[in-house]
């Protein structure tokens, strides 16, 4: 297989199920995807790559038939039109291109844009920049989910200031710099793709953060210490796998933002978890089919006594 080959999926969708889509992309295609904001250009367009080579006919059919039943799915659950695509083969100098024909300066939350590497961009009155360039990883934070995690994350850390973060599953490293531009004192990120790792690398160095980012492909369950504030931006079955280590992670008395959660039952299911696991539950931020949670890690009774006997 030509390392250089990717697969490239365009499926043109209403609003409506972009999110849906994207998630079935991301959780069972595994592939990584990116598409406009609600108030960009080419906003329904979804565009997802894998790399691999397409040239077995069976391969190709099973993946055609894999989307096809998928888009019929939800678009009867929407009842709205069944969403078109194509499949195509695309080299990487060709993935790279398409960035640069549509990722432009956007606002990720007030005050705070992100610009690509390529772009110019002249900073407004109160306004602070990532500069980011997407390289081979995914993730440019056009994701209501990424926007939910900012949220809750700069709320926390305007309390927090120095605080040690831990970024789980960090892909182009959004979360980590911003939780830097919040107030942070020093972010471990990691990501099991190890172009995630590298990608990450280069922004942090490219924004000035290299000495205050540590970044590898560290899997969670081999991260030693704990954090004052953990971050993970990861789909539902991820965060119910890792729950015992992001438990692990979080300092007493620290905090845990989990986004990318769907809501309805899988939201109440894993809030109902971590209250178990000894975090109570501080705020949420909902908005269409995902949310993300801000939850403290309760202080052992032990260590309360011995601080309450001092």
């Amino acid at each position: 297989m030509d390392a250089n080959q990717w697969q490239k999926i365009t499926i043109e969708s209403r609003q409506e199920m972009v999110n849906s889509i994207s998630d079935f992309l991301v959780g069972t295609i595994e592939a990584g995807v990116e598409m406009a904001a609600p108030d960009e250009p080419g906003c329904g367009k979804i565009f997802a790559f894998f790399k691999g080579s397409n040239t077995h006919l069976q391969e190709r059919e099973a993946l055609s038939a894999q989307i096809s039943t998928y888009l019929s799915e939800v678009a009867s659950t929407y009842s709205l039109p069944v969403p078109s695509y194509i499949i195509e083969q695309i080299n990487e100098k060709d993935w790279t291109k398409r960035w640069k024909s549509y990722f432009r300066p956007f606002s990720i939350v007030p005050g705070l844009m992100i610009v690509p590497s390529w772009e110019k961009y002249t900073l407004q009155s109160g306004e602070q920049a990532l500069v980011l360039n997407p390289g081979m990883a995914f993730g440019t934070g056009l994701h209501v989910t990424t926007y939910f995690g900012l949220q809750l994350m700069r709320e926390q850390l305007k309390n927090m200031p120095g605080t040690t973060v831990l970024d789980v599953g960090t892909g182009t490293g959004i979360l980590a710099m911003t939780s830097l531009l919040f107030g942070a004192g020093s972010v471990v990120a990691i990501d099991i793709d190890e172009a995630a790792v590298t990608v990450t690398q280069q922004n942090a160095a490219r924004n000035g953060f290299a000495d205050k980012i540590q970044v590898s492909t560290t899997p969670a369950s081999e991260v030693n210490g704990s954090f004052e504030l953990v971050v993970a931006n990861l789909i539902y079955d991820v965060i119910i796998e890792l729950a015992p280590d992001l438990q692990r992670l979080t300092a007493e008395g620290g905090f845990l933002v989990l986004s990318g959660i769907p809501t309805g039952n899988q939201l109440d299911e894993i809030k109902q978890d971590f209250i178990q696991r000894g975090f109570s539950f501080k705020k949420e931020r909902v908005g269409g089919e995902y949310a993300a949670l801000l939850l403290e890690k309760k202080q052992s009774t032990l260590k309360l006594g011995v601080d309450q006997g001092k």
